[in-house]
């Protein structure tokens, strides 16, 4: 158990990776981009310390401090939780970059070269967003699985379908596990815990489709 001097210490910690040391560092760090800028930038926003949104995220202050400062890729499972307690879309998570030429495009159109990305983890995994716009029901991505890696389980609130674009998956939900091969496809219940798995020496890719459910259906 600790003491009180030890607890002051702890207390002292957060506090001090919850503040920028000086207002030029913060600059320097929002403006650089990517995830972490971003994520602190929207949870100071919402008036909320690292210590509460890791409460409501159920992720460890020190892993969500390490996202915030660039210094952690966060694994699929950890990007939901802090999805599910911010109530944020997807694209809120993946790095983008505008060509400077199709600037007035409209955002119904995402060129192939302009895809928002998002990495995960160590073992390579990332998506592609299909979609520029801000999606109200319909998220579509690519998944790319390098040899020998897999997700990690996860459930959403949500429709999910997919179709297997390249290689073999296996698809494991409710403890039952499948392989699915180019052309196959899925449709589910996305609160049903599930994985991707490629257990093969080719990369696999997987065409990705997330519905989001009204409440009503929720029920």
């Amino acid at each position: 158990m600790k003491n009180s001097k030890s607890m002051m210490l702890d207390t002292k910690i957060v506090e001090k990776l919850d503040q920028p040391s000086d207002g030029s560092e913060m600059q320097a760090n929002t403006s650089s981009g990517g995830l972490g800028p971003r994520l602190r930038a929207y949870r100071q926003s919402r008036k909320l310390g690292l210590k509460e949104l890791a409460a409501l995220a159920s992720v460890s202050v020190g892993i969500l401090s390490q996202i915030e400062r660039g210094m952690n890729v966060p694994s699929l499972r950890t990007v939901e939780k802090i999805r599910n307690a911010l109530d944020l879309p997807i694209g809120f998570f993946f790095d983008e970059e505008r060509p400077i030429d199709n600037a007035r495009e409209d955002d119904a159109i995402c060129r192939s070269n302009r895809r928002p990305v998002l990495k995960f983890g160590r073992q390579g995994l990332s998506k592609q967003l299909l979609h520029h716009a801000k999606s109200r029901v319909f998220e579509m991505m690519i998944i790319d699985l390098p040899p020998r890696s897999s997700s990690d389980f996860s459930s959403y609130p949500s429709e999910k379908g997919a179709l297997v674009m390249e290689g073999k998956i296996t698809f494991s939900i409710d403890g039952e596990s499948s392989d699915l091969n180019v052309g196959d496809s899925l449709l589910f219940d996305g609160t049903r815990p599930h994985q991707l798995q490629n257990n093969t020496d080719f990369s696999a890719k997987i065409m990705w489709i997330v519905a989001k459910l009204p409440n009503e259906f929720l029920l």
